[in-house]
Formats: C-alpha cells, structure tokens, sequence
C-alpha cells in the first residue's frame, strides 16, 4: 500500500507505517528544521518534499492509498490557548479533507491531541467528524497511550482512521488492542554526558524550595532514586517511576537520576522514547540537541502508528486478496475488480444458495471470486466462500491458494462453481443454475472438472 506523508515533521508516521509494510510516496513539511533531519532519517534526498500543504495542487500530486497527517495540535491543546478553529492552524484539516476528496483516497490515518476530544464542550470533534463524513468516509478513531505500544511515554492522543465509505467492509472494526510496552527506561535514556549543568542545578534547587515544593523532598533524596523521572514543567514538582511524561515541544525541564546524578533528558534520547530504533537516531548526530529536543515533542509515536498501519491492513484483507492475481497453487484465473467484489460480498450472492445448501450470511466470514477467459470471454466463473459454511460440509483442509486467508493452509471453505460470469452478478440466479464443489486438499482440486476447464481457459496457467 502506498501512502503519503503530511504534516510529517520528522517522519514518525512514516517509520510506523513503513515498518507495518506499506510504501511512502511523499512528503510535506515546511519546518527547515524538520526537514533537515526529515532527510537524515529517511535517506530521502532527492524525494521531493512538496512543501506547504494549503498551497498544494493535488493533481501535482503522486497517487497513493492512504493519506498520514499529524494536523497542527497547539490549538487544540490544552497547554495552549485552545483556540481551535480560529486559529489558521486549525483550518488545516479541510485542507487535508481537500486533498482526500479530490484524490478520491481510499484510507487516512490522522493523529491529534487527546484536548480535541473536549474542545468546546466536543463540538470541535463532532464537526470534524462530521466533515470526514460528509466527504464520504467511515470514521472510526480511539484516545491511545504511547506506553501501551512499545516504549513507556504517558503520551495520549487521538488517532482517526478513514475507509471510503464504497470501501467499508461490513462487520467489520479497527482492532485498537495494545501491544504492550517493551523497551524499559534503562533501554532508553543512554546518554553519558548529559549530566546537569551548575547554573541549571542551582535553578533546579530553588525550584524545590519554591512555596509549591518546599519541605517535600530533598535534592539528596531524588538522587537515591536509580531511574526517577524528575518533571519540572509545572510549578509542582513531579515524580515518575518506570515511565515518562508527555514529550512537548518548547518545554524542558524533564530530568532524570542515572548513577547517583541527576541528568537532563537529551534529544536523543527523547527520539528512542517516541519510538524510533537506535540507528535512526545516530543518523541525527549533526542536529542541534535543542531542535531535536523539539521534533520529538512534536513527532507521533511510532509504535502506535505501526499498530494502527497493521490493524487497517488486516480489516482489509477481505478485499486485497481479490484484487491480487494468483500463482499456479490457485484455482483463480482473472480476479475481478471490487465492484464485482462488491456483488458477491454486499448484495449476498450466497443466498441464491440458501434454499438447497442452508447457508447464512452468519456462516460466510468472507468472500474470493475467480473467472475464466477465453476468446469468447468471460465463460466461467465462481466464488469461494471462507468461514463457518465449510464446516457445514466437513471440511477439514482445503489447500486451494495457501497465500489466502493469511498463508493459512488449513483455511477451510466451499466453492461453487457457475456457468457464466453474468449469473454470479445476478442476485437472483436460481439455485439450479450452481455446481458445488466441495475442496479438502489441493490434489482433490487437481482432479476436478473445474480445475481442467480453468487451466484450458488460461493457456495452461492458472
């Protein structure tokens, strides 16, 4: 799946979704800063990087399935002023729904502070919602914590994910299960020369006898404390153990005890926390630790969006397999398009079957086709029908294409074979018009009268 990248500060949405096994196609931002190390961390020198989004043409612009986009959060936020909509900022996302309606893209991901979800009493999320909608997308979307997808960061934010609406698979929800944490801090925070400097230690000591803090904990106290994560960001001090606090941007004041000393959270080390791997982050050695400090305050967790890229690729597969064209261990000639995908899945072709064969919609999990051709065109056709109705038959293997249904080769199903093409779009084809084959394993299939006709149809390949 090909995907492009805006808003895409230094790529964080693009690793995640590189590493769930899509492709990026391009990029936007306009931040020199993040673009500088954009560049560093993808290798991306020469790709072009299509600039300020509101200002793009969108026929300039490469095809592509999905669309990423972390769209500007500070007026949503409830460390700014939250001024939402009237802010230019927050105009963004109908630019982006732009793009997306005039690119007639299939898939979006969009990520957003956990504030937007509250702003103005919610109206400010049932608009945008409402806009998604009305430009023809079913929108489903979830308030996830980083620390429960692979590093221990607090972090919360809302993602959305857009399907076409002629695109929605019924039945069907984005999996939103975490993946657990795995790396601990220790893992993390590597850095050896980042120990506090004089002058900001002598602020950090009267910042604990400030009228908030004084007498609640002694500098010698927190220094026992292997690992603790020491935030100053607000006027109380605040005590982390085995997690971190939200990264932000423009905020230091995040410390941390290593060895008995207290040290400052680098930039580095903020980049492993958002997720990206230890070779990624030398490639940004040459960056300014203050500006990096920034980026990754900015940046999405990368873990959460490779989750998020694998959920949507796996509600898809129902439909991907379909488009695909398979090799020899497959009775599937020439695989239709998603409208006939459409016919077969949506308007129930199985229920022309329902009378003789019992079968419920309930019982199909989902649904491939397969046709023939030949110099009098299409001549032959069929469904395969994957679920609980091959169980009906006792059928314990089938090995017809063992790439489908996740290289399963002990996914079960039925097939019915039909005369022509034209009566497999037909919702009311009589049931006397259907040949059953019933598949336990692929030699079986081999035997079969529809295998001979499909491997005659197709010069000998199938």
């Amino acid at each position: 799946m090909k995907f492009f990248d805006f808003c895409a500060g230094i790529g964080a949405g693009r690793l995640g979704l590189e590493k769930a096994g899509m492709t990026c196609v391009g990029y936007s931002e306009i931040n020199r800063s993040a673009i500088k190390s954009y560049g560093l961390l993808h290798n991306v020198y020469g790709e072009k990087n299509y600039g300020n989004l509101t200002k793009i043409n969108p026929e300039e612009l490469p095809d592509f399935d999905l669309l990423i986009a972390g769209f500007p959060c500070q007026t949503f936020s409830v460390m700014g002023r939250q001024e939402g909509f009237n802010d230019e900022r927050g105009q963004i996302i109908y630019h982006l729904i732009s793009i997306l309606k005039a690119k007639r893209t299939k898939y979006f991901i969009l990520e957003n502070v956990k504030g937007l979800t509250t702003h103005d009493d919610g109206k400010t999320l049932k608009i945008i919602l409402s806009a998604l909608e009305e430009a023809g997308y079913h929108v489903e979307y979830n308030v996830l914590t980083s620390m429960n997808y692979g590093v221990p960061q607090m972090r919360q934010r809302i993602y959305f994910v857009g399907i076409r609406k002629d695109l929605v698979v019924d039945g069907r929800n984005i999996d939103w299960t975490p993946t657990g944490a795995t790396k601990t801090i220790p893992e993390l925070l590597i850095d050896e020369n980042n120990e506090i400097s004089k002058t900001d230690l002598e602020y950090f000591i009267a910042y604990l006898n400030n009228k908030t803090n004084q007498g609640k904990i002694k500098l010698e106290d927190i220094l026992k404390k292997e690992y603790v994560i020491v935030d100053t960001r607000q006027s109380d001090l605040r005590l982390y153990y085995n997690r971190i606090p939200t990264l932000r941007s423009f905020r230091d004041g995040l410390y941390y005890v290593k060895n008995g000393k207290l040290r400052v959270l680098t930039g580095r080390e903020a980049m492993l926390v958002q997720g990206f791997p230890i070779d990624y982050v030398e490639r940004t050695r040459d960056v300014e630790n203050r500006d990096l400090l920034q980026q990754a305050g900015n940046a999405m967790t990368v873990g959460v969006i490779e989750a998020i890229g694998k959920s949507l690729l796996k509600y898809l597969k129902r439909e991907e397999y379909v488009e695909k064209t398979y090799d020899n261990n497959a009775i599937v000639g020439v695989v239709k398009t998603r409208d006939q995908y459409d016919y077969c899945f949506k308007k129930n072709i199985y229920y022309t079957y329902k009378k003789t064969l019992n079968i419920s919609a309930d019982d199909v999990e989902y649904v491939a086709m397969y046709q023939t051709k030949s110099a009098f065109g299409y001549d032959d056709a069929g469904v395969f029908l994957f679920g609980k109705v091959a169980k009906k038959y006792n059928v314990k293997r089938s090995e017809i294409h063992y790439n489908i249904a996740d290289n399963k080769r002990d996914e079960e199903c039925v097939v019915f074979q039909v005369e022509k093409w034209e009566n497999l779009e037909n919702p009311i084809l009589p049931s006397g018009n259907a040949k059953i084959l019933i598949a336990t394993n692929f030699d079986k299939i081999k035997k079969a009268k529809i295998y001979n006709e499909l491997l005659e149809a197709n010069g000998g390949r199938i």
